[in-house]
């Protein structure tokens, strides 16, 4: 069974921030060209405490899945970058939770959904509440850099100043933007684990950093992707860079 809801007309103080956070970057023209789809704020049961106007949302017990409906677009996550990140206390394990961003998997014949799915450390979908953020991948995004990487390494969809690959040696993949040196220090980096990829590979730490070259002879983005043993795996990912 499951739970819809419509929007709220209020602002939560917490997704506020995030989107804040975004626009601070370049002021009022920053705020009217940022490219939003949709975003929101999601409670444990499904229903939507506060979000863009185009969203519905839902929790199947069934799947164990939060269903996002997005009005008028066919979400295919290859095509957006998406963000998604448990919010709120939520007690354990349902406070330490692994965040899983994903299409529904019919590919537009008949619905076309964004879902999110939690995990506890023993693969377990779990109830939490949660907050994301879609954005569209266009050549006049005004961040510094965003995409979304295949588990190879290969580039879905992103601005047309990277270049990814994945490093079988160091286990980390490596993101070059052009004309730009990355270092941690000097931008807000966000990531989320996309698509459904198994457990373990379905429920990963996500940690980003730079290559620790400092520009020396190399600047780029690398990305680590951890099972709750440490050991580096391999998962499809979306990420954000914005100028601090």
């Amino acid at each position: 069974m499951k739970t819809s809801t419509t929007h709220k007309n209020f602002v939560s103080v917490s997704l506020a921030l995030l989107v804040a956070m975004l626009l601070s970057v370049a002021g009022s023209a920053f705020a009217s060209t940022i490219p939003v789809i949709a975003s929101g704020s999601v409670s444990f049961n499904g229903t939507l405490q506060t979000g863009t106007p185009n969203v519905t949302t839902s929790y199947n017990s069934t799947t164990g899945l939060y269903q996002i409906h997005l009005n008028g677009i066919c979400f295919v996550r290859t095509k957006y970058t998406t963000l998604a990140t448990v919010s709120g206390y939520n007690g354990y394990p349902q406070g330490a939770l692994f965040v899983n961003t994903d299409d529904d998997g019919d590919f537009c014949k008949k619905t076309g959904d964004l879902v999110v799915g939690l995990r506890d450390f023993d693969g377990v979908l779990r109830q939490a509440d949660f907050q994301f953020m879609v954005i569209q991948n266009s050549p006049t995004i005004p961040v510094v850099a965003s995409g979304s990487i295949s588990f190879n390494g290969t580039l879905q969809t992103g601005t047309p100043n990277i270049t990814t690959s994945y490093n079988s040696t160091t286990g980390l993949y490596q993101i070059h933007i052009k004309g730009l040196c990355f270092v941690r220090t000097k931008y807000t980096t966000l990531a989320t684990v996309s698509g459904y990829n198994g457990f373990p590979q379905g429920a990963l730490f996500v940690n980003t950093d730079d290559d620790g070259n400092f520009c020396k002879t190399t600047g780029d983005m690398v990305v680590g992707l951890r099972d709750v043993d440490g050991k580096l795996r391999q998962a499809d990912f979306q990420f954000l860079v914005i100028q601090q």
